[in-house]
């Protein structure tokens, strides 16, 4: 079991250290100073069923008010689904950054909801390739922390 730990600590080790990211030229540097501006004031709704008649911006902010006790400004015209799958994810732009961590940091009580069909509700933020390639390393060097912490022992 030692051997598995050692490996388990070189591959930790490895996904730690950060490689050096290119830096972007002028022309597109605006464009992700642009897009990332924008990715903050959304966020990404999952297993939010449609509802026939009723339209997917109006249904977010009906679910956030009787479930998050939050009534925030959505854009109807810009709200839309993606991805595949059923439901398909729900991309909601909203007013301003602080809404959208607001609205994030309210999401997490839904896992205390009584009602089995919230619980299933995520509200995620809006994150590149990039930044959800990041965001997954940093959680799998995390479980592989405690793997290590709980079995070296």
């Amino acid at each position: 079991m030692k051997v598995t730990v050692e490996e388990l600590r070189v591959q930790l080790d490895a996904m730690t250290q950060s490689a050096p990211q290119p830096v972007p030229s002028n022309s597109s540097t605006a464009q992700l100073v642009k897009d990332s501006d924008g990715r903050k004031k959304t966020v990404v709704v999952s297993n939010l069923t449609p509802v026939h008649g009723v339209s997917d911006g109006t249904l977010f902010r009906d679910f956030c008010s009787n479930n998050l006790n939050l009534k925030p400004y959505v854009d109807e015209k810009r709200v839309r689904r993606v991805g595949k799958g059923a439901p398909q994810k729900l991309l909601v732009p909203l007013l301003s950054e602080l809404l959208a961590a607001k609205v994030l940091r309210c999401a997490k009580e839904l896992r205390l909801s009584a009602d089995d069909d919230v619980k299933k509700m995520y509200i995620n933020p809006d994150l590149s390739p990039e930044d959800a390639k990041a965001a997954y390393e940093k959680k799998l060097a995390r479980r592989l922390k405690l793997f290590i912490n709980k079995f070296s022992n």
